[in-house]
This record gives structure tokens, sequence and C-alpha cells, in this order.
């Protein structure tokens, strides 16, 4: 197997971990926006009232769950579109040359921002 081939290799693999993280974010989140009728428990506070033993919760804002659901729908897409890519490129045997490097780059470079 040459140097390009486990390169190859390593990307589809390290955007196997991103696609298995995504899933590992927006699960949760998901869950956790229906089970709380929409609220989101994430930065949420609240006080223990003892009178009658009730929590009583002052809810964070709903956007704060909605950005982090979209942000793992965003890492899903692309690692999809990634692993298709370059595992194509791997089944043929052929080099991710300048145009796909190119476009590469690019792709992570808006993720990372």
């Amino acid at each position: 197997m040459g140097v390009i081939n486990v390169l190859l290799l390593s990307q589809v693999t390290a955007n196997i971990v991103v696609f298995v993280l995504s899933v590992c974010i927006m699960v949760p989140m998901i869950i956790n926006q229906s089970d709380f009728r929409g609220r989101c428990l994430l930065f949420s506070t609240g006080e223990w009232r003892e009178e009658d033993g009730q929590f009583d919760v002052s809810w964070s804002s709903n956007s704060v769950c909605g950005y982090i659901i979209f942000v793992g729908t965003i890492l899903f897409l692309s690692s999809v579109v990634q692993i298709y890519r370059l595992s194509m490129h791997l089944y043929k045997g052929h080099d991710s040359a300048t145009s796909s490097s190119l476009f590469t780059r690019t792709h992570r470079n808006r993720i990372i921002l």
C-alpha cells in the first residue's frame, strides 16, 4: 500500500470518527428536546423549594440546543460526503489530485470556522 493510499485511508478513518461523534452529539440533544417539550436542559439553572420539595427550573435559551443540533447536522452531512468521495478515490486507486485537495482544504476550513 502506497503512501497516498495510507493518507486516504487515514482521512476516511478520521471522517468515520467525525460521523460517529456527530451522531453522539445529535441524538441525545434531539431526545432531550423531545423529552422536555422543546425546552433546552443544557445550561438551565434552578433552585430547590424546601416547602413542597419541588425544583424550580429557569430554562436556558432554546437557541443553545438548536445551535448544537445544527452543528451536529453539518458535521454529519459533511462527513458522509467526504467518506463517500474519499472512499471512491481509495476504491479506484486514484490520487486525490490538486483540484480535490483544494476542495478538501476549503471544505475543512469552512467546518473549522
